[in-house]
């Protein structure tokens, strides 16, 4: 896997440990330690993902994700909450300020690399994929369907 990633994150221990799982499956990891910090280096580098803990000190998440969402360029960067939050309703919070997704901590170490893959693809989904093709039957598909079965085929006729 590749891509950027931008963790906004206030602890160092957190940084550090998501850092090493993260760059060991071939991401590049871009750290900010605040909020404010963070919508800065966002602008200044624009990651393929946001991982973004909610208890900032300055600036807390919820707002953090905010203000990305009304920069140009974000509107599908995925940003999702890495968090101690884990209170019913905190997820929905996350959603409401305008994360795409949420994990709670402590993290899982063995599936943190397949929530981001996953993320990162549905990403790569919406940018790429072409609209929808609305197609209306053609009206000569459906005579030769109905000369087909009103007889036997131009092929049967060679072979006979």
């Amino acid at each position: 896997m590749s891509g950027r990633i931008l963790y906004i994150e206030d602890n160092f221990d957190n940084r550090i440990l998501i850092k090493r799982i993260l760059e060991a499956e071939g991401y590049t990891v871009i750290e900010a330690d605040d909020g404010v910090t963070g919508v800065d280096v966002a602008k200044i580098t624009n990651p393929d993902l946001i991982l973004m803990d909610i208890n900032l000190p300055d600036l807390d998440g919820y707002e953090c994700t905010a203000r990305l969402r009304k920069i140009d360029g974000f509107a599908h960067t995925p940003i999702v909450a890495l968090t101690a939050n884990a209170l019913e309703g905190d997820k929905q919070k996350a959603m409401i300020a305008g994360c795409d997704g949420y994990i709670a901590k402590p993290i899982d170490v063995d599936e943190l690399p397949n929530q981001i893959a996953s993320h990162l693809n549905n990403k790569r989904v919406a940018k790429t994929s072409p609209p929808p093709v609305k197609s209306k039957p053609s009206p000569v598909k459906s005579s030769i369907s109905a000369d087909r079965a009103s007889g036997p085929s131009a092929d049967n006729h060679r072979n006979s």
